[in-house]
């Protein structure tokens, strides 16, 4: 799935499979590089200043060619977002329907608790502007029917 970069709409990232290069599309030049030649699964989020990128279980450093990898199983991992007022703050959701924030500072994992709530599965997740909250969709099982519901989580900070 392509994304925008989060520097300009000139700008898209995408990969063509799940384990893939990572490339980046210039609309205004209809020109095709590849950034990172292989990943290790095919959900991504480019971030802050075009030079941190999620690639499946690894946040890629484009200015230090630095990786880190965090605690993740990539093939488990069915989206991320980066937090757009903390640029150290990676969302992750994975296939169980679990968010997590890892802070790539202090290289900790923190889970977001929506036990609360009757939801079986997570999709869209995305950290408002100012980062202080988390929209998503849950998927609510019922009998025969599967009901979805926007939810908002804030943060107890």
């Amino acid at each position: 799935m392509p994304k925008f970069s989060l520097e300009s709409e000139q700008i898209l990232y995408y990969t063509t499979r799940s384990r893939g290069p990572l490339l980046k599309y210039d609309r205004e030049d209809s020109t095709d590089e590849v950034i990172i030649e292989s990943g290790d699964g095919g959900t991504f989020a480019p971030g802050p200043g075009d030079s941190l990128f999620a690639l499946g279980d690894t946040i890629y450093n484009l200015h230090t060619n630095e990786r880190l990898y965090f605690p993740v199983d990539p093939q488990l991992v069915k989206g991320m977002d980066w937090n757009p007022a903390n640029p150290n703050e990676l969302l992750i959701v994975d296939e169980n329907g679990r968010l997590t924030i890892f802070n790539i500072e202090t290289r900790r994992k923190s889970i977001v608790d929506i036990r609360s709530t009757r939801i079986d599965l997570v999709m869209g997740a995305r950290f408002s502007p100012d980062g202080s909250s988390i929209v998503f969709t849950g998927i609510i099982p019922a009998d025969a029917i599967v009901e979805s519901q926007m939810w908002l989580w804030k943060r107890k900070d």
